[in-house]
């Protein structure tokens, strides 16, 4: 298996960490959840264009077996 793929894993990983990091200094106070709430919405953004490429590479793989 490339590295590359080992390296998705390895970052969603990350990514979780940072999240509950996120969400847990929200719970700080009002600030906090403010500068949260400031961002929330670009990063889901961009999650969810992750989620649509990795479903997009999973089509691709069942197109591949189907194939065979």
């Amino acid at each position: 298996m490339k590295r590359t793929i080992l390296d998705c894993v390895t970052t969603s990983t990350e990514v979780t960490r940072l999240a509950a990091a996120v969400a847990q200094n929200a719970n700080f106070g009002e600030k906090y959840a403010e500068v949260a709430e400031l961002y929330a919405a670009d990063v889901l953004s961009k999650l969810n264009e992750t989620i649509r490429a990795l479903n997009e590479v999973i089509s691709r793989q069942h197109e591949v077996h189907d194939d065979n």
